[in-house]
């Protein structure tokens, strides 16, 4: 496309590389019995059901955190549809919520009488991922972003000196030319699609 592009595209790439290795740097001396296990809800599919399983971007992002994907010893590849039986089975210690619907999939969630039963859902550990120009869980720019944040949520502990929203106003003014306000940030932060959105 271009030099500057080029430049951006380097940038961006040394960033991302960046910040895996630091965050890779504060989780490797945690034990397994440190980390949690961590089932990702794949919004997208408008139900409580889908999910994604080992060799997906979710997995890297949860295990470089210092967590465990909750379906890796089960599923391989994304899309897949889980069952309830196999969801409780699991029992995964956090739920996370990501994809451009996940409002709706939250209240879904939360109103299944089955899935009540689940022991992050009765401890409160159910979450919405950040999402701005993209959601950040999936194979978009703020990748770059979502893997400090992952840390951060996972073991708040490590990454204490990190404000995770000046990371991001950094990263869209950077990389998208857009200073983004203190309310745009904290609804991005928390998974809405726009301020007073859900």
């Amino acid at each position: 496309m271009g030099d500057e592009e080029l430049a951006a595209a380097e940038k961006y790439n040394e960033l991302l590389d960046s910040n895996i290795a630091m965050v890779q740097e504060r989780t490797s001396a945690l034990s397994e019995d440190d980390k949690q296990t961590v089932y990702y809800m794949d919004s997208r599919f408008n139900d409580a059901y889908h999910t994604v399983g080992t060799g997906e971007i979710q997995e890297s992002w949860i295990t470089c955190a210092g967590g465990i994907l909750a379906t890796k010893d089960d599923f391989e590849g994304r899309n897949l549809e889980i069952t309830a039986e196999k969801l409780l089975e699991i029992d995964p210690d956090i739920i996370v919520i990501g994809a451009q619907t996940q409002a709706d999939v939250y209240e879904m969630l939360m109103n299944d009488a089955v899935l009540s039963e689940l022991s992050a859902v009765k401890s409160g550990n159910v979450y919405r991922l950040p999402q701005g120009i993209f959601p950040w869980c999936r194979t978009g720019p703020e990748a770059a972003i979502q893997v400090i944040w992952a840390g951060q949520f996972l073991h708040p502990e490590l990454f204490e000196d990190i404000d995770m929203k000046t990371v991001a106003k950094d990263f869209y003014k950077e990389f998208y030319g857009t200073d983004v306000s203190d309310e745009y940030i904290e609804e991005i932060m928390a998974g809405h699609l726009c301020p007073g959105g859900k």
